[in-house]
């Protein structure tokens, strides 16, 4: 069954590559997969990166552009990760679906703002709304308004780190999608979840970014997007978030 599961997310994965796409472009409809290049339909066959390298089909039938290799690396990764959801909720079926909406989510805004700098309200505004109404179900075993407090929690944090940003370092040095991303965070931790989701964040974002700077990769000067370590602390927080705190808040 883990099996099949991942090949579940290899798909998914597709279709988080179309939204991926499509969504940071604001008045474009989600249709078919087309070439980023020419905008014609891609083949069937190429509906799936991962197969379309496998068949050796990368390329586009009308303007002959490549798919670009984040496709497939997409696709994989998500299959990999429904396999690891599939390890933690496979006796919780209600929990394994949302979950791997969760984590679908998470990937897209990681795509977007990696890509584009951005995190589209399209697709973000309605996993909010999908998590708050979830929320019982999510946390069913626990009282489930924790989520509402997670999210005003990761919400009022990030409204506070722009408002800050603003004022001391310059306009656009956190954006307004990354407060919607952390208000989406602490809906799918709750608390005291969205602790952990931010301590997490922050010390993912400290020593990523040093690294880049000491490689060189980026300057001081370059614009790192902060939505990717956002969803990486809300993902561990999601799986490990427990045993993170037992191990580091409780000593246990």
């Amino acid at each position: 069954m883990i099996i099949l599961y991942a090949l579940i997310g290899l798909v998914v994965g597709g279709i988080v590559n179309l939204l991926a796409d499509v969504l940071p472009q604001r008045h474009k409809k989600v249709t078919a997969p087309v070439c980023p290049a020419c905008d014609q339909p891609r083949a069937a066959s190429q509906s799936l990166a991962v197969l379309a390298f496998l068949i050796g089909k990368r390329k586009c039938p009308s303007c002959g552009r490549p798919i670009a290799w984040r496709n497939p690396v997409v696709e994989l990764a998500l299959a990999a990760l429904f396999a690891l959801l599939y390890n933690f909720y496979s006796d919780q079926l209600v929990k394994l679906v949302l979950a791997s909406f969760f984590t679908s989510v998470l990937l897209l805004v990681t795509v977007t703002d990696f890509e584009h700098r951005l995190i589209p309200n399209r697709a973000i505004l309605p996993a909010i709304a999908l998590a708050a109404l979830a929320a019982p179900l999510w946390f069913w075993h626990e009282y489930w308004y924790v989520a509402f407090i997670g999210g005003a929690i990761g919400y009022g944090f990030f409204w506070l780190a722009v408002v800050v940003g603003d004022k001391f370092l310059g306009r656009g040095a956190m954006g307004w999608g990354d407060v919607r991303l952390a208000a989406f965070v602490g809906l799918i931790t709750g608390f005291p979840g969205i602790i952990t989701a931010l301590v997490v964040t922050i010390i993912a974002g400290g020593v990523i970014s040093l690294f880049l700077l000491l490689t060189r990769l980026v300057n001081l000067r370059s614009g790192i997007p902060y939505g990717p370590f956002i969803c990486l602390g809300g993902f561990i927080t999601m799986l490990y978030g427990q045993q993170i705190m037992n191990r580091f808040f409780f000593g246990s």
